[in-house]
């Protein structure tokens, strides 16, 4: 591993990838079997303290200590997705990403029909 690994996840339909974040702010993604390292995403201002795949592997969550939760796509985004990406992440990969948070997020859970929920209270 090419840094200090604070959290990771299997991917859970094939398992052949798993997804690691750690003190140097990247979301690397390795092949399970290899441990080749196959994919770097950066976006976060501070270490990555967790990373989890959605349920049906494609996408994954990644929190840091910079207070943001971003959302990543594991394959090809469509056109429709593609315009409602957030601009300062990298082209076709950030699904969505919360810049200011006013409330602290307690819980985030990916369900398998891909909709997102979360319980938020006042920070």
């Amino acid at each position: 591993m090419p840094c200090s690994v604070e959290s990771a996840s299997l991917e859970p339909k094939f398992g052949n990838k798993f997804i690691a974040g750690g003190e140097d702010m990247w979301v690397r993604v390795f092949e399970f079997h290899t441990g080749e390292e196959i994919g770097c995403n950066k976006g976060h201002h501070g270490p990555v303290h967790c990373v989890r795949f959605s349920p049906g592997g494609e996408s994954y969550a990644s929190g840091s200590e910079d207070g943001t939760v971003r959302i990543w796509q594991t394959g090809p985004v469509s056109h429709e997705d593609n315009e409602s990406v957030s601009g300062n992440g990298p082209s076709g990969k950030v699904k969505a990403v919360a810049e200011e948070v006013t409330r602290k997020i307690e819980g985030f859970h990916i369900n398998r029909e891909g909709k997102t929920g979360e319980k938020a209270t006042d920070a």
